[in-house]
């Protein structure tokens, strides 16, 4: 690869997953960014199962170079499709300190992401819930225990990687104790590392 194509492998653009039709702009989108451009995968954030595999199948043909298909299935693959598992929250699996049911959350995940083609999993959630302001954590952290949080949060990894996914450790550090949605704004953190000597 030269470098261009280095530098497009390490692209991922988003999707439906959808199955749209081959005469569509968004298929032929895609299929531009692939032939073309060369980039290295997608994203897709809703869809249902059965149409994702299909247009999975699809783009791969498409490439010399295997695509990076990802999805953001925190709570299991029903969050982002019209079927499939759907988990109970974060907080409520950190209620119960289990890393048990984290790993089994994480590898039931993982079988579900590989039978569609998804190959990386951005999940698990890592922000700790410390600030009751925050917009956007909430339910979606394992608590405001650091401890729980790492521990259900290792679990669920390892179930995913033991099922042959990538897991996505998010969010930046320090993301739990904002008051501004990421989403939507740039939010900025008012504490700083402390010095050891």
């Amino acid at each position: 690869m030269n470098l261009r194509e280095k530098i497009a492998q390490m692209i991922i653009s988003y999707s439906d997953g959808y199955l749209p039709s081959e005469s569509s702009a968004e298929f032929q989108r895609m299929s531009d960014l692939i032939i073309n451009e060369k980039i290295g995968g997608f994203i897709f954030f809703k869809g249902n199962s059965l149409e994702e595999a299909e247009l999975i199948n699809k783009l791969q043909r498409l490439t010399e170079t295997p695509l990076l298909m990802s999805a953001d299935f925190e709570r299991g693959t029903k969050m982002r499709l019209d079927d499939g598992s759907l988990f109970p929250s974060n907080m409520a699996l950190g209620a119960t300190n289990n890393p048990d049911l984290a790993y089994e959350m994480g590898l039931q995940s993982a079988k579900e992401c590989r039978a569609i083609g998804i190959h990386q999993n951005y999940a698990p959630y890592f922000d700790i819930n410390n600030n009751p302001d925050n917009p956007i954590i909430n339910v979606r952290s394992y608590g405001e225990d650091p401890e729980i949080v790492s521990k259900l949060g290792v679990s669920f990894i390892k179930g995913l990687q033991d099922g042959g996914v990538i897991a996505t450790a998010k969010h930046f550090p320090g993301h739990g104790d904002t008051d501004i949605d990421s989403h939507s704004d740039l939010p900025v953190f008012k504490f700083y590392k402390k010095q050891t000597r």
